[in-house]
């Protein structure tokens, strides 16, 4: 008896170019991100966190971009210590600009050149945070990264203290990767 290998050959063909068809090389970068002292009110009631992502190393995407995180709508949930979160970013050609208050007078600056959505967690006793996301819209320098994987993580280096005495972060320091 004769045996059939096409099919099988033909679906390791298409498995070996899938998984070759990307060029794309990950991308490392460092962010730094307040709490938006505006948060509720004009012009950006919606925008949660505003800093800048710094990208080296990368011919194509190097530079110092505009990023903005937005509560996707759906609360935060507090576990014993540990905050679970959900948002959507939008990373710009620019960084945003604040008045003297450090309020934002704008909600976007320059182009959004990436863009999706994440959900992670962050520690407060352990002064840390994650997040892993999607990327939805990419054009510019990060054109051809929809269907991208983000990561973030860091420490929070600043603090202010609720009226029930928990201390809230409102500024943070970390890494950025994007991964096809």
């Amino acid at each position: 008896m004769k045996r059939q290998w096409s099919v099988p050959i033909a679906a390791v063909a298409v498995l070996a170019l899938a998984g070759g068809a990307s060029a794309l090389e990950p991308i490392d970068g460092t962010v730094k991100m307040q709490m938006n002292p505006g948060l509720g009110s004009e012009p950006c009631p919606d925008v949660t966190w505003t800093g800048t992502l710094e990208i080296t190393g990368s011919e194509r995407q190097d530079g110092t971009y505009g990023l903005v995180l937005t509560s996707t709508g759906v609360p935060g949930v507090n576990r014993d210590e540990a905050y679970l979160f959900q948002e959507d970013y939008a990373v710009m050609t620019e960084p945003l600009s604040f008045d003297e208050e450090g309020v934002l007078v704008v909600c976007t600056a320059g182009e959004t050149i990436l863009s999706g959505w994440d959900a992670g967690v962050g520690i407060i006793a352990k002064n840390e945070f994650w997040d892993a996301g999607y990327v939805e819209a990419a054009n510019g320098p990060f054109e051809g990264w929809v269907h991208g994987r983000t990561y973030q993580d860091g420490s929070f280096t600043e603090f202010i203290e609720t009226e029930d005495g928990v201390p809230r972060p409102v500024a943070y320091a970390g890494t950025f990767r994007l991964v096809p």
